[in-house]
């Protein structure tokens, strides 16, 4: 209802001026060569009822109050415009003319001229299909003809809801063919440029600078690019015969290239994390104007929806132009040169606005000003995202020196943690190995515990490497769980195995109670829970020296899905003072230093187990007081499995189920062992001989290469091992692979024993040729799964007991 109000207003202005002036009547000659804009010959009025009629206009010219238009801009309002002309023919020949109006923005143009009596029309505009243009140009041209010695008058009505510019020219055909050939280059240079640099930096500036920045402003271009076309007139030619689509495309096209100028401006400038209020109201802007597109039916369509696109972007560029200012204040990068690419965008459109009022010339030049603003406005904004990259990266060059000082001190520690462990698998290959062994023979039920015991220890002394080696994993927090389904009860019955000796050895009361109400099986990572158990039992019995040590769990709530348990581990030992134990679960920590020099330790357990409790859901609390001893609990969440699932967890337990029978075993299979170190040989051979599978030794690499090819056809696999004197395992396979394609013969199974677990040296073995890698201690069903992977043992050569 408003702006129904103002329209009325404003033709009740205009017909009260044109009450007060005069009409003019400007008769402009034109002949053969003529090329002439009618400024200053265009008259208009307006028809407030609609219902006037070219043909009333011809019968009757003082029907409507005509007065000189002085401006090239027409209002947008819901009546049409009516203007009129005159030209004069002195020649003795008809002349053929084009009225080009160089642009396209109309609802409807309608064009009248009487010739020989008759009333001819011409129409096109957004609500007319192309196909029904009189000319097959992007902006409106109607051809007329201006009779031989004569004066003519020539009519043409606009409805408009946009406010295009009226300047429209008259020429001769060969003069519009040549007007509009280049105008149509200028235009296709403007737009050929923006679709090259958009192109270009689509395709390379991701690429070389990889940053949010960068793809917004990517986005930021294609929109703008098609802003560009649209309002060029590309968009006629595929969406001409489609009024509505046209219409809502250059709708759509402003308002989605609004709302990706807005997102440039959040991510170049943080505002969504810097200036939370502005962001808000980036926000409501953008959604604003995205329920133009959203609703655009709703919304009254191109008609009503076209004008305050038109304001929204130019309010949107307001909001970025203060933006820029406030961060050119708080001297943000690039700040300064987003600044000027925005005003620039203002000095185009001022420029406009002038050679609309005349104060500069209206042409080919003032229409694509804008274009050029953009493409101005673009170069200045890539500058600025270069500059802003261009500080982070100086920025992240200012930090190298200390992150290669970091680099270099991991390096070091990777390097003596690798050494470490190869120099600790290597004699616990030989402990586990042998037991291994040893529990093939017959034993009495006690010597059959013991041994039993031994090969725990030996996998939980596995497990603390293990641990040491993933610690700088758990300090950055990449250490992932391997949850599966495992039986609490059997689990704990193996913790208590592990502590019954050094609790019978120091006279301590050792007790687990398991409540009722804890389920059977869980699902979860049962090595890294048993890790913390062994933690928190091993400090226990560590600092206990009369008394007892009980680990007791409990159910603090559970469901059909889930349960929560309460681990809690109490001695009666020394206890810890209150000042001690909040550094007690920091790494390389003891209570004093007396401790270390009294019990030995690293104090890094205590770290571990509460860190790999994180990990779980779960945070260790300590109780305690001096002399009288101290009490650790956690609460963990486990998944219950469903009773499908369930079953029988498998604790890495030796059992001479595993074995094949050797008796039945064909021993035409022969292992060609490569192997240094004598204890680990005797461990080898030990394992292979249980299996009845033949082998042979070599004691480094070179002569594991020069059996290979000495005897051609023996050996069905290579067990090799990485670290030997002369040329060591990588290079042996290597060599290897090498005789096999020269020489065409068949691909021989390699499998690497290393006492190397590093993903970086298990990963070499692949990239050398290698077929599977065993990690020393080299434990029996995993070297049984070998050799059946390479047909050297047969799955159902099994002995059930």
């Amino acid at each position: 209802m408003f702006i129904d109000t103002l329209k009325w207003i404003f033709i009740a202005v205009l017909g009260f001026v044109s009450c007060l002036c005069f009409s003019a009547n400007t008769v402009l000659p034109v002949d053969g060569g003529s090329h002439m804009p009618l400024a200053g010959a265009l008259e208009y009025a307006i028809d407030a009822s609609g219902s006037v009629s070219a043909q009333q206009l011809y019968q009757q010219s003082d029907l409507l109050s005509f007065q000189l238009l002085k401006s090239k801009g027409t209002p947008a309002i819901s009546t049409p415009i009516w203007f009129r002309f005159h030209l004069k023919n002195s020649s003795a020949d008809d002349l053929q003319l084009v009225i080009n109006f160089e642009e396209f923005l109309f609802d409807e143009l309608r064009f009248y001229q009487r010739l020989d009596g008759e009333l001819i029309q011409q129409s096109a505009g957004l609500n007319i299909p192309f196909s029904q243009w009189p000319s097959d140009y992007r902006f409106i041209a109607m051809p007329f003809t201006v009779a031989a010695n004569s004066q003519s008058t020539f009519y043409f009505s606009v409805l408009a809801s946009h406010m295009p510019m009226m300047a429209p020219t008259v020429s001769s055909s060969m003069k519009f063919a040549s007007m509009t050939s280049l105008s149509s280059l200028l235009n296709l240079i403007v737009i050929g440029m923006v679709l090259g640099i958009t192109l270009f930096l689509s395709i390379f500036m991701p690429l070389a600078l990889e940053s949010r920045e960068a793809y917004g402003f990517v986005l930021y271009m294609s929109l703008a690019t098609m802003v560009i076309m649209s309002i060029s007139g590309i968009f006629i030619y595929p969406l001409g015969e489609y009024p509505q689509w046209h219409k809502f495309s250059l709708v759509a096209v402003m308002s989605i290239n609004c709302i990706t100028l807005s997102l440039l401006v959040n991510v170049f400038f943080n505002v969504y994390r810097d200036n939370p209020v502005l962001h808000k109201v980036y926000l409501v802007f953008s959604a604003a104007v995205a329920c133009t597109v959203v609703f655009y039916p709703l919304l009254g369509g191109y008609e009503r929806l076209i004008i305050p696109v038109i304001v929204s972007v130019s309010m949107m560029n307001i909001l970025v132009l203060f933006t820029a200012a406030l961060k050119y204040r708080e001297k943000a990068s690039g700040a300064s040169l987003f600044f000027w690419a925005i005003s620039f965008y203002f000095l185009t459109s001022f420029y406009t606005v002038l050679g609309v009022n005349d104060i500069v010339p209206y042409n080919a030049l003032v229409r694509q000003t804008a274009g050029f603003g953009i493409l101005v406005q673009a170069a200045m904004v890539c500058w600025a995202i270069a500059q802003k990259a261009r500080q982070r990266r100086n920025a992240a060059e200012a930090l190298s020196n200390d992150m290669v000082i970091a680099q270099a001190s991991s390096q070091e520690k990777s390097n003596f943690l690798a050494t470490m462990s190869h120099e600790i698998r290597t004699p616990v290959n030989g402990v586990l190995g042998m037991a291994q062994m040893l529990q093939l023979t017959p034993q009495s039920e006690e010597q059959s515990h013991f041994t039993q015991v031994i090969i725990n220890s030996g996998h939980t002394l596995l497990a603390v490497i293990n641990d040491i080696l993933d610690f700088s994993k758990i300090e950055a927090g990449k250490l992932e769980l391997d949850n599966q389904v495992f039986n609490l009860p059997e689990q704990i019955r193996y913790t208590s195995a592990l502590f019954e000796i050094e609790a019978s050895a120091k006279k301590l009361d050792f007790n687990i109670d398991i409540h009722p109400d804890c389920p059977e099986y869980l699902i979860a990572d049962s090595v890294r829970l048993q890790q913390v158990l062994n933690n928190l039992l091993s400090n226990a019995f560590k600092f206990t020296h009369c008394g007892h040590v009980n680990l007791s769990i409990n159910c603090l709530q559970s469901n059909e899905e889930s349960v929560q348990l309460l681990f809690s581990v109490e001695d009666s030992g020394i206890g810890i003072a209150e000042d001690k134990q909040k550094e007690l679960f920091q790494a390389f920590t003891q209570a004093d230093r007396s401790t270390t020099r009294n019990y030995g330790g690293t104090g890094l357990g205590l770290a571990i187990s509460q860190r790999l409790a994180g990990i779980m859901g779960g945070v260790i609390t300590l109780t305690s007081q001096e002399a009288i001893g101290s009490v650790f609990t956690f609460a963990v969440h486990f998944s219950i499995p469903p009773a499908e699932q369930v079953l029988l967890p498998e604790l890495n337990r030796v059992s001479a189920e595993y074995y094949p029978n050797k008796k039945s075993h064909n021993k035409t299979k022969c292992v060609l062992v490569a192997e240094d170190n004598p204890v680990n040989q005797q461990v080898i051979s030990a394992m292979l001989g249980s299996l009845g599978v033949a082998f042979v030794l070599a004691n480094d690499g070179l002569k594991a290469l020069e059996l290979y090819r000495q005897e051609q056809g023996r050996f069905d696999a290579i067990l090799m091992d990485l670290e030997m004197p002369e040329k060591d395992g990588y290079s042996t396979a290597a060599a290897i692979r090498i005789i096999e394609a020269e020489q065409g013969r068949l691909r021989l199974p390699i499998i690497a024993l290393t006492a190397h677990v590093l993903e970086e040296n298990i990963q070499r073995c692949y990239e050398e040729g290698m077929d599977n890698v065993l990690t020393k201690p080299v434990l029996m069903p995993e070297l049984i799964q070998a050799l059946q992977q390479f047909n050297i043992l047969e799955q159902e050569e099994q002995l059930q007991c």
